[in-house]
C-alpha cells in the first residue's frame, strides 16, 4: 500500500527506544504499530532485511517473548527504509529496565494535550531517560 504524499508511513515500536538496542532482564513481548490501519509491515527477526515475503501483518505485529540476539527489522508500506531494533536479554541485571518521558509538550497547544482531525500531523517534544538497574 503506497503511503500517503510518498511519505514514510508512521510506525512504532513497544517498549519504545532511542539508541535501537536494549537489555532486558528476561524475554519481552515487542509490538510494532503503523498509525495507518492499512499499512502493511512487513519484518524478519535474523536481521536480514524484509522483502514482499518476509512475514507481515496489517497495521499492528506483536512478537512474543524474544531472546537475546533476536535482531527485529521491519519496513512499512511501500517504503524500502527498514527500521531495526537489536534485543538483549542479560540474566545477570539486577532490577528492571525503567524509563521516564516526562515535559511533553505539543508545539499548537504548548501543553500535553492537543486535538487534531484524522490523518493530521503534530509536533511536539518530549525528555525520555531510559536506565537499567538500581532505581533510587
Amino acid at each position: 500500500m503506497p503511503s500517503p504524499s510518498g511519505n514514510e508511513p508512521l510506525t512504532a515500536i513497544s517498549p519504545f527506544h532511542p539508541s535501537g538496542e536494549l537489555t532486558f532482564q528476561r524475554p519481552i513481548d515487542w509490538t510494532i504499530s503503523a498509525l495507518d490501519p492499512s499499512t502493511v509491515i512487513c519484518y524478519t527477526l535474523d536481521g536480514s532485511t524484509p522483502t514482499a515475503k518476509s512475514s507481515s501483518a496489517t497495521r499492528k505485529v506483536t512478537l512474543d517473548d524474544l531472546k537475546n540476539g533476536t535482531k527485529i527489522r521491519w519496513t512499512a508500506g511501500d517504503s524500502n527504509v527498514v527500521h531495526a531494533v537489536d534485543v538483549g536479554v542479560k540474566d545477570s541485571l539486577k532490577n528492571d529496565t525503567h524509563w521516564l518521558i516526562e515535559r511533553v509538550r505539543f508545539d499548537a497547544s504548548g501543553g500535553p494535550i492537543v486535538k487534531v482531525g484524522k490523518g493530521a500531523r503534530v509536533k511536539g517534544r518530549a525528555a525520555a531517560a531510559f536506565w537499567n538497574g538500581y532505581n533510587n
